[in-house]
């Protein structure tokens, strides 16, 4: 038999889950200034993205696309959702009193992106087993829990007349704990903002230390 403390346990932390309580990825964002490079000050730059990831479905999951123009790789669904709007996303952290261009620049700024996962370089994933036991003790009343999974390389590229200025590879590996309520009803969209803010705060991050990097190179 189940002691009444047990019992109170439960209806209390079923009760907490049916007010639709949930604790979601608590992504903290450092905040970024635009890096001043002197040797760059009103000249443009052309952003070039290159990518790669495991072929997505779902007999797949092994076999790596070549990395090649983002536009050319098969997306997953989860993947597209994160890497949608990564033109802008790079454009926002451009040095000061620069201007991102197509075509042809005064700079080449070549980013080449390898996810490890076919879900992306960021994504969400469920974990089936602590969902199943948490609904076992709440009686079905659970929500479903995630992690918001970061594996990905990334390299960065700056190229003035052809000559490669700067290079610099970093690995990002790290997660969050992403807690769904039992009646969120827009629980995979909330999933999928938590892997964005993931995702843009490894890039604003990373492509700020470059181009810090870079500007000791230029001066």
């Amino acid at each position: 038999m189940f002691s009444k403390k047990i019992i109170s346990t439960i209806l209390l932390t079923a009760a907490v889950t049916l007010s639709g309580c949930a604790s979601h990825a608590k992504i903290e964002r450092k905040t970024l200034n635009s890096v001043s490079i002197p040797a760059m000050y009103e000249k443009t730059i052309n952003n070039e993205i290159f990518y790669s990831q495991p072929v997505p479905g779902v007999f797949n999951g092994k076999e790596m696309q070549d990395v090649q123009p983002l536009e050319d790789v098969q997306l997953s669904v989860a993947s597209a959702e994160v890497m949608d709007g990564i033109d802008n996303l790079l454009a926002r952290h451009k040095p000061l009193n620069t201007t991102v261009t197509d075509g042809n620049a005064d700079y080449l700024l070549r980013v080449t992106i390898i996810a490890n996962d076919k879900k992306g370089p960021v994504y969400g994933d469920h974990e089936f087993m602590k969902s199943v036991a948490k609904n076992m003790l709440t009686l079905g009343f659970a929500g479903s829990d995630y992690e918001i999974v970061s594996d990905f390389k990334i390299t960065y590229e700056l190229y003035q007349d052809n000559q490669l200025l700067h290079q610099k590879t970093l690995k990002m590996n790290d997660s969050y704990d992403h807690d769904s309520g039992f009646i969120e009803f827009n629980k995979f969209e909330n999933v999928d903002k938590a892997s964005r803010a993931a995702f843009e705060k490894h890039i604003g991050e990373s492509i700020t230390t470059f181009y810090q990097e870079a500007k000791s190179k230029m001066s």
